[in-house]
């Protein structure tokens, strides 16, 4: 089944490296019996139908922090605390 429809949060095409940005159209693939969906952008699908209502109503996708910065929260040098040391 396929259908068009607003992306709720940014995600990839399946197709090609191209960022489907929060609210852009694209074309959602599903198969019966797969839970994952594909997605195809514009530019692999072609053009979305005109009259796709906007995204509207819904709230924003919570931000995600890269590993990185929750790293440097986390104990600074584990290995010198396992040692008995301060860091």
């Amino acid at each position: 089944m396929t259908t068009w429809t607003r992306a709720l949060v940014d995600t990839l095409c399946g197709a090609c490296p191209r960022r489907i940005r929060r609210g852009e159209p694209f074309l959602e693939i599903r198969v019966a019996g797969v839970t994952r969906s594909l997605r195809r952008c514009q530019s692999c699908a072609g053009e979305a139908p005109p009259d796709l209502p906007p995204l509207e109503g819904t709230s924003p996708a919570p931000v995600i922090e890269p590993v990185s910065a929750i790293a440097a929260r986390a104990a600074p040098d584990f290995k010198q605390r396992q040692l008995g040391e301060d860091a």
